[in-house]
């Protein structure tokens, strides 16, 4: 049986996953210009990365307020499967492309801004996450605007070579 200290505990930890989509940033792409960015961008606005680095399709699985994505990199049926989910969920996430593929379904129901990667794009997607992230706390009561995240996902290798998801506490 847990105690009523236990409890609480957990509820507060669900309570900060619940928020925990604010304050993530999704990326799908293999640019280190733009994950530089990105890392700097989050731990100005107490954010954290998710960096898909596996072939799972985190995108769907992971909440965050903002997805940037190279869809050469979760692959054409996987991105037919994101659309057709955010489709049928009136998903509204807003979705920064950074490729050059012209030949694949939009979702009907997202912000959409595709981009080739540069440094001017990669500024205006800096800027356009400022502006998302002071969007969500203008939207919400001040109490939930303090909560900040690890700032970058790490995947370390343990010992008996299982891979394990850490984050950079900064």
């Amino acid at each position: 049986m847990k105690s009523r200290r236990d409890i609480l505990k957990s509820a507060v930890i669900v309570g900060k996953a619940a928020f925990a989509w604010r304050n993530t940033i999704f990326c799908e792409s293999e640019s280190n210009d733009l994950k530089a960015a990105l890392d700097r961008c989050a731990k100005e606005l107490g954010c954290r990365i998710w960096y898909n680095d596996d072939t799972a399709p985190d995108i769907l699985a992971v909440g965050s307020f903002i997805h940037i994505v190279d869809r050469r990199l979760i692959g054409e049926e996987t991105w037919r499967y994101y659309v057709q989910c955010c489709n049928g969920s009136d998903d509204d996430i807003p979705c920064i492309l950074v490729d050059d593929i012209s030949d694949l379904p939009l979702p009907k129901t997202k912000f959409l801004l595709q981009l080739d990667l540069g440094q001017d794009s990669i500024s205006r997607i800096t800027n356009t996450i400022h502006e998302m992230k002071d969007r969500l706390n203008q939207n919400h009561p001040a109490a939930f605007r303090k909560h900040s995240l690890p700032s970058v996902q790490k995947k370390v290798t343990r010992e008996d070579g299982s891979v394990n998801t850490k984050f950079d506490w900064e």
